[in-house]
C-alpha cells in the first residue's frame, strides 16, 4: 500500500468497541495511522471522556454504515466491534469497498459464512481476526519450543475455565445469550464467545506444532443452559486431531464464584501450561517463564496495521479460524441442542453484579471431565445428558443447515 498513514474507522464504540478504541489512543503516537471516522448509532453508550477526545481529534461520527460508505474516500482499515451476528456481513462489505478489515472474534457463527468469505478473499487476504494472543511474547515462545522440538510430539490439550457471568450481562444486549437473533445466527456462549480465545489457541499451537492449519476429526460435545435463555453458558466437549493429540474443554457461566483457567498440553518429550488469567508460561524442561509485555491488543493492532502498510498477509486470518468454526458447529449438533440443566440443581445466587447462577458441583466436574478426556455426564456430573460424537466431515454445512431450519433460522 502506498499510504505511510493509514485512515482507520471505528464500526462500534459502545461496549467492547471500547476495547478498539482505548487501543487506538494508545498507538495513536506511533504514526502509522490516522483515526479518521467512528460508527456508533448510539453515542449515548459512549463514555463522556471518549466522546470528548473523539471531538478533539476531528474524528467523523456517523450513525450508520451507510453515511461511511457515502464517503467519498472509503478509509484504508475499517475495525469491527459488531454483534456477532452481523460480523459476515460487514466484513463482506468493508472487504469489498477495498478496506483492510480487522474483524473482533469470534469471526462468524456459521461455518458456511467463513467459507463464503474465505473465497472472496481469494489470494487476496486482508481479514484479520481479534484473537489476540496469537502474537503475544508466550506463543511466540511456545513456537520456537515446538520448532526445536522440546514438548516431543503434542499428545493432549487441557482447557478449562468457570466465569461468573449474571443474568444482567446477559440482558446487557438483544443478541446476549441467544442462538438466532432476528434471523441471523449468534450461538453466543463461553466457547464461541467470551473464552473462545483458550479454544482458538488450542488450534493455533496445534498448526504450529503440525506445521499446518488443522481441523479435529471428531468432536464428542454436551451444552448446557442453567438459566432460561435461548443459547448455552455451560459446555464440555472433547475430540481429536489427526495428528493423534486428543483435545478436551470445559467453560461455562454457570458459576457463582471463578474456576481459575486450566491450560496445559502435554508432548512426549515435556509438559507446558498457561496459568491463570494472565496466560503465563511454564514449562517442565526450563525453569524460565514467559509473562505478557504489552496488551495482546497492542500487538495484534500493530501487526494489523504493518500488514496493510507492507501489503502483506494478516494473521489470525480467516482461514486459520477454519478449526474454530468448524469444531464450534460441530459440538452443537453433537451435543443434540442444547439442555436444560434442572432448577434443583441450579443456585440462584445475589450478587452486587446481579444474580448469578451456581450450577452444584460445575468446578469440581469440570476440572474432572479435562484431566479424563470427558463430557460432564461422563465425569458423573448429576445434571449431566449424554451427547454424541460427529465426524467433522464434508456434510457439517448441510447438517447445520438442517438444524438451523428447525430453529426457524430460515436458512
Amino acid at each position: 500500500m502506498g499510504k505511510q498513514r493509514l485512515s482507520v474507522a471505528l464500526v462500534g464504540v459502545g461496549g467492547y468497541g471500547q476495547a478498539h478504541l482505548q487501543t487506538l489512543f494508545a498507538l495513536e503516537g506511533e504514526g502509522h495511522f490516522e483515526l479518521t471516522d467512528v460508527v456508533e448509532p448510539y453515542p449515548e453508550r459512549v463514555p463522556p471522556a471518549s466522546v470528548e477526545r473523539l471531538r478533539e481529534m476531528k474524528v467523523r461520527w456517523h450513525r450508520s454504515w451507510e453515511e461511511l460508505e457515502a464517503l467519498g474516500e472509503f478509509p484504508n482499515c475499517v475495525l469491527l466491534a459488531l454483534p456477532i451476528s452481523l460480523h459476515a456481513e460487514y466484513a463482506r462489505r468493508a472487504y469489498e469497498r477495498g478496506a483492510w478489515v480487522y474483524l473482533e472474534k469470534p469471526p462468524v457463527p456459521l461455518l458456511k459464512e467463513l467459507e463464503a468469505l474465505v473465497e472472496m478473499e481469494g489470494e487476496a487476504p486482508r481479514i484479520q481476526v481479534g484473537f489476540q494472543f496469537f502474537h503475544s511474547q508466550q506463543m511466540r515462545a511456545l513456537r520456537e519450543w515446538l520448532a526445536e522440538g522440546r514438548l516431543g510430539k503434542i499428545t493432549q490439550y487441557r482447557l478449562s475455565a468457570c466465569r461468573p457471568r449474571s443474568d444482567a450481562y446477559y440482558a446487557r444486549a438483544p443478541w446476549a445469550g441467544r442462538l438466532l437473533c432476528d434471523g441471523r445466527v449468534v450461538l453466543d456462549g463461553p466457547v464461541t464467545n467470551a473464552l473462545a480465545h483458550g479454544v482458538q489457541d488450542i488450534f493455533a499451537i496445534e498448526a504450529a506444532a503440525c506445521g499446518e492449519i488443522s481441523v479435529p476429526v471428531e468432536v464428542s460435545a454436551e451444552l448446557y443452559r442453567s438459566r432460561p435463555m435461548e443459547s448455552y453458558d455451560v459446555a464440555s466437549l472433547h475430540g481429536a486431531f489427526a495428528s493423534g493429540a486428543k483435545f478436551a474443554i470445559a467453560l461455562s457461566h454457570g458459576a457463582a464464584q471463578a474456576l481459575p483457567p486450566v491450560f496445559e498440553i502435554e508432548g512426549t518429550a515435556g509438559r507446558v501450561e498457561l496459568f491463570g488469567d494472565t496466560k503465563e508460561l511454564r514449562a517442565s524442561f526450563t525453569t524460565e517463564r514467559v509473562a505478557a509485555g504489552e496488551p495482546n491488543m497492542v500487538l495484534s493492532f500493530r501487526e494489523f496495521f504493518r500488514c496493510a502498510r507492507k501489503g502483506e498477509r494478516p494473521r489470525p486470518g480467516l482461514a486459520e479460524c477454519r478449526p474454530f468454526v468448524a469444531m464450534t458447529n460441530a459440538m452443537l449438533l453433537a451435543s443434540g441442542g442444547i439442555h436444560d440443566i434442572p432448577g434443583g440443581m441450579v443456585q440462584r445466587i445475589p450478587t452486587p453484579e446481579g444474580l448469578m447462577r451456581d450450577v452444584a458441583g460445575l468446578g469440581e466436574f469440570s476440572r474432572r471431565a479435562v484431566a479424563g478426556n470427558q463430557t460432564f455426564s461422563e465425569a458423573g456430573a448429576p445434571w449431566g445428558r449424554a451427547g454424541g460424537t460427529l465426524a467433522l466431515d464434508a456434510s457439517l454445512i448441510s447438517r447445520m443447515e438442517r438444524y438451523l431450519q428447525l430453529k426457524g433460522s430460515g436458512l
